[in-house]
């Protein structure tokens, strides 16, 4: 496989699962008494990627403070946004971190139940010719509260 980075996106409010993001960012919400974002960042550990961004917002510190844990040292790297970008906006304005590579984009206060080096491998060495992204998504009954594709 070719070098691959990620961006997961980790600075969202959690308005919808308020109240129980007052106090914890979505991204850190446990799940079997593990944050959300440490499963994402076991998952392309797993898969070899070489680099991991992370953007931070809302409760940006306690965000920190979980990556900065020693086994993220040299491997995952914060960006931190004054102001929400959005999804385009975050990857615009860090575009030069990720121009020379493929780059894995995910919302990082998602929960993923696929194999994601499956995933990756078909974007690798399966995709059709001349096609530049390969997106993963759900099927839902409330497209509005989560976008639409």
């Amino acid at each position: 496989m070719s070098e691959i980075r990620a961006l997961l996106l980790a600075a969202g409010k959690g308005t919808r699962l308020r109240p129980m993001t007052e106090g914890c960012p979505k991204c850190l919400v446990p799940i079997a008494g593990r944050p959300l974002l440490e499963y994402w960042l076991c998952s392309l550990y797993r898969c070899n990627i070489s680099t991991v961004w992370v953007n931070l917002h809302h409760q940006w510190q306690m965000v920190h403070g979980f990556l900065s844990r020693d086994c993220f040292a040299g491997w995952v790297n914060e960006l931190y946004e004054d102001k929400l970008l959005g999804t385009a906006g975050t990857l615009g304005a860090n575009a030069r971190e990720f121009s020379d590579s493929t780059t894995f984009l995910a919302h990082a206060d998602n929960w993923l139940q696929s194999d994601l080096s499956k995933f990756l491998d078909f974007h690798i060495h399966h995709r059709p010719a001349g096609t530049v992204m390969t997106m993963m998504t759900f099927r839902t009954t409330t497209p509005e509260s989560c976008g639409i594709v």
